[in-house]
């Protein structure tokens, strides 16, 4: 009788498992989160943890006033469908800017997320 819950119990743990690894999380970005740089980025460019799905992906930026930037159009990565990449404009002012991501994978489940990064003076 152990052995049956036991091994129930491991079953279930595995599944659990499997499906919180079913939504989007950001692996990396460049800039980085955290990342201080000379210039601000022509492009931003996510990586996730698994496959994107595009119409259901987008990134906004806030400059250092807080005022959003044009970010886009957002396209995935034709190798790679867990790469984001999408161009800014306006960006160049010295300070921190706020990114913000929302992507979706197989599931459909949505998942956001925000980093900042620092264009240096």
């Amino acid at each position: 009788m152990k052995a049956l819950v036991f091994a129930a119990a491991l079953g279930a743990a595995a599944l659990t498992g499997v499906a919180a690894q079913a939504h989007a999380v950001l692996r990396s970005g460049n800039p980085a989160p955290a990342a201080v740089v000379k210039t601000a980025p022509k492009t931003l460019r996510l990586q996730f943890n698994e496959a994107v799905i595009p119409k259901f992906t987008s990134l906004t930026v806030a400059g250092p006033d807080g005022r959003p930037l044009h970010a886009g159009p957002v396209s995935v990565d034709r190798k790679n469908k867990a790469v984001v990449t999408a161009p800014l404009h306006g960006a160049g002012a010295p300070g921190v800017y706020k990114v913000q991501w929302t992507a979706a994978t197989g599931d459909m489940h949505k998942m956001s997320g925000a980093y900042t990064f620092t264009v240096r003076p």
